[in-house]
């Protein structure tokens, strides 16, 4: 029920990848994953996979599988942050569409700054 109210609140279309994340089989998948972030951790989990339009493995970890010691904390941090950020905006865009001007109101941003992102991370 959790996870119908969830897609539901997404506003989750009915298409195949969608009509997936519904499934008994995969419903029954979730409920054996721990969430240790609660439902915050599993809606987050639905808007990406329903972001990719792909349900996405349940192991997959949050934050980077290895880090370079070798590299200097800041620039280690820097690195990562602007990966996340290219992935971000990848996927608020292709959520709405390939719409900036929703994407960038989704973010909650100003368009002109979503622009210059988007530029940055050489996806527009």
């Amino acid at each position: 029920m959790l996870v119908q109210s969830i897609l539901a609140s997404l506003g989750a279309p009915d298409t195949p990848s969608a009509r997936a994340l519904r499934s008994p089989e995969f419903i029954e998948e979730m409920a054996r994953h721990a969430w240790p972030g609660n439902v915050r951790e599993l809606r987050n989990y639905l808007e990406r996979c329903l972001a990719l339009r792909e349900t996405l493995p349940l192991e997959a970890p949050a934050g980077p599988e290895s880090v370079d010691l070798t590299r200097p904390l800041q620039e280690a941090r820097e690195a990562w942050n602007l990966a996340f950020e290219r992935r971000y905006l990848s996927e608020v865009l292709h959520r709405h569409d390939d719409n900036v001007t929703r994407a960038a109101r989704a973010a909650r941003v100003d368009r002109a700054y979503f622009h210059r992102l988007l530029r940055r991370h050489g996806l527009r």
